[in-house]
């Protein structure tokens, strides 16, 4: 395959998340690089699964477009195409991708390739490096982040100015907000709190007041009749505070998380320059192309712990495939597992992918030989974990969720020495299932029989 035809068929998968036939032109110890969301990877599944990831979490504000370029034309020296083997970056394809996000002007990377003697991509580089192409790109920083950029910059959001807002609004054509003064070197708190209002309620949170702290912005927030505190980080070029359990258990002591779940979201702001203008971007904590996510600040034991929280129903879920396993209750199964295809994978005890009764077949079989399932606590980098049924002498379960009717499609089960993804930490807990938690269902007493008369 000519190298035009490769570079297509990588520029759809960058775009349109089509790696069905990337997939068989990806050398099984093919690396990748990226230096826009610094991150590398190594071997061809690692790869096709992250490309998968991060199309699933893009929206149509954020997808990747590109097109096929030759090197040469944004090399700041013109390298023979004989020479390009011995290039560090500039490997054995003489042509690459410009790779753009966002609908900028300004490519975010630029996607050099090499590849094998068979013809298959032996590595894939998204480079941003100026010393090598005599080009802008999206995102550059435009100079250092000021000291007086804290938290108290932004004005805290009261339940009556909610209710101010709100009633202002109706009066349609007056302007009554007040523009707050420009500056430009005062950006991550004002851009990140402009951020969080709006995707707090995207994702079901309604916002009812906001705290300034310290080091922290805290909104406390109802969804679902459920009530829960945000505390808000954030930073900029550089990050002022590391997270974890520990650093974020006294937020557990503050009077404005009383009576809620406390959840924490962690933020970065990247100022950047667009053609003639400043331009701010706001993204998951990791300066990556990745959304932001939730925390649970909760405890294992005694110790605290930052729980990855998707949403409520995702975490309760795990106690209630606890509750119907640990009680072989085919009525909770039926409330809690889709009724299309159930799957389940990775027993060792029952080696295989069962589908539909064979599915409910094996968890039975697995009850039966290994007991009860309980809760434990997972983490593969950094300091946020997910909770997770486990059992022991065989492994914990993952799952995956229909986010439409909240019901678990497939199991996975894991060793706890799983070699295609090693475990950072598994912390274990004796902690059961709530045995009240399906109370709220009618359940049978009694029941006599009628008379055949």
């Amino acid at each position: 395959m000519d190298q035009f035809a490769l570079l297509e068929i990588l520029g759809r998968a960058f775009a349109d998340g089509a790696t069905d036939k990337l997939r068989p032109l990806l050398a099984e110890g093919c690396k990748y690089e990226s230096q826009y969301a610094n991150r590398k990877l190594h071997g061809a599944q690692a790869i096709i699964e992250n490309m998968k990831r991060i199309h699933a979490n893009l929206n149509s504000t954020c997808t990747y477009t590109y097109k096929i370029i030759d090197l040469a034309s944004v090399s700041k020296s013109i390298i023979p195409a004989e020479e390009y083997e011995n290039t560090e970056c500039l490997k054995s394809c003489t042509h690459g991708l410009l790779l753009y996000q966002y609908g900028s002007k300004t490519p975010v990377a630029v996607v050099v390739c090499k590849i094998d003697s068979l013809g298959r991509l032996a590595s894939i580089l998204l480079s941003r490096d100026q010393s090598l192409f005599a080009l802008e790109f999206y995102g550059e920083v435009t100079g250092d982040d000021s000291p007086n950029d804290i938290p108290s910059t932004v004005s805290p959001l009261s339940r009556n100015t909610i209710q101010a807002s709100e009633l202002r609004k109706a009066f349609a054509g007056q302007k009554w907000d007040i523009d707050e003064a420009k500056d430009d070197t005062i950006y991550i708190w004002r851009n990140a709190d402009k951020f969080i209002k709006g995707w707090l309620p995207d994702n079901g949170y309604h916002v009812l007041e906001s705290q300034v702290f310290d080091d922290c912005i805290g909104y406390r927030c109802v969804r679902r009749n459920v009530a829960y505190t945000v505390f808000m980080y954030a930073y900029g070029q550089n990050k002022t505070t590391m997270l974890d359990g520990d650093y974020c258990s006294r937020l557990e002591r503050v009077p404005f998380a009383k009576d809620s779940l406390i959840l924490i979201v962690y933020l970065n702001v990247t100022r950047y320059q667009d053609g003639d203008s400043i331009e701010y971007r706001v993204q998951h904590y990791g300066k990556n192309d990745r959304g932001p996510e939730l925390w649970q600040l909760t405890r294992a034991g005694d110790k605290p712990i930052l729980l990855y929280f998707p949403r409520k129903e995702m975490v309760d879920q795990v106690w209630q495939i606890m509750y119907a396993f640990n009680h072989d209750a085919t009525d909770i199964y039926d409330c809690i597992i889709t009724d299309h295809n159930p799957s389940i994978s990775g027993c060792t005890s029952a080696p295989g992918h069962f589908m539909n009764a064979a599915f409910y077949n094996v968890l039975k079989n697995v009850h039966d030989e290994y007991g009860d399932m309980k809760l434990g606590y997972v983490r593969y980098n950094d300091v946020v974990y997910s909770s997770v049924p486990y059992i022991d002498g065989l492994g914990f379960f993952s799952f995956r969720t229909d986010n439409h009717s909240d019901k678990i499609l497939e199991l996975t089960c894991h060793s706890f020495d799983d070699t295609d993804r090693p475990i950072a930490e598994f912390i274990k807990t004796n902690t059961r299932e709530p045995a009240d938690l399906f109370d709220f269902i009618p359940s049978l007493l009694s029941a006599e029989p009628l008379d055949p008369t």
